[in-house]
């Protein structure tokens, strides 16, 4: 992630729209003269985004969808989904679907708003928190896998010979940091993992 030019890091509440998002991007340059513009997403359970398969049609494919380039690695249980870049879509996980998580609206948001050349990396794990799992001080933890996984998405696309810069971090918080003792320190914890 040394390659970053911008780096942002944007705390999702899920009583915020995900449109307020769209402010903070700038106009790219088309796609073949680059940069694409790389925005990471991660969190917990809530950023994964799932409904069962029988309420997917609730959230509707996009004709932005092809235009925005993504790639994921989603940790539930003993399960871990990882993909090479694809397009932004729904992603199938058990019986569930990944529907209306956060970066398929914010890739459409952006996408719409007029920013090309736009991809998204995700990783997600259910059930963690900023406190221990994601701690950047861990070397086994959360942050860890991400900033691997990251890297090995950053190396796929310099072999491809294609720029790219990091624009944001979107980072979107579930119930796991709610106990007192987490509660207390989260503003600490946070400020780390965006300096990190």
């Amino acid at each position: 992630m040394e390659r970053a030019v911008t780096c942002y890091a944007l705390l999702h509440i899920v009583s915020i729209p995900i449109v307020l998002f769209a402010f903070f991007v700038c106009p790219s340059p088309a796609f073949s003269q680059g940069p694409v513009k790389i925005f990471l997403y991660a969190g917990q359970s809530n950023a994964e985004g799932v409904l069962a398969s029988e309420n997917s049609n609730l959230f509707p494919s996009s004709s932005f969808d092809e235009e925005i380039m993504y790639a994921w690695n989603l940790k539930g249980g003993n399960v871990t989904l990882n993909s090479g870049w694809n397009h932004l879509r729904k992603v199938p996980m058990g019986s569930r679907q990944i529907t209306h998580a956060g970066e398929i609206t914010a890739g459409r948001k952006i996408y719409g708003a007029g920013l090309t050349e736009v991809a998204f990396i995700k990783v997600t794990k259910g059930g963690t928190s900023l406190n221990r799992d994601w701690d950047p001080q861990s070397g086994n933890g959360m942050y860890a896998h991400m900033k691997e996984y990251i890297e090995r998405k950053l190396r796929e696309l310099d072999d491809r010979g294609i720029p790219y810069t990091i624009e944001a971090i979107f980072w979107h918080q579930g119930e796991g940091d709610t106990s007192p003792s987490f509660a207390a320190q989260y503003e600490r914890n946070l400020q780390e993992f965006i300096d990190f």
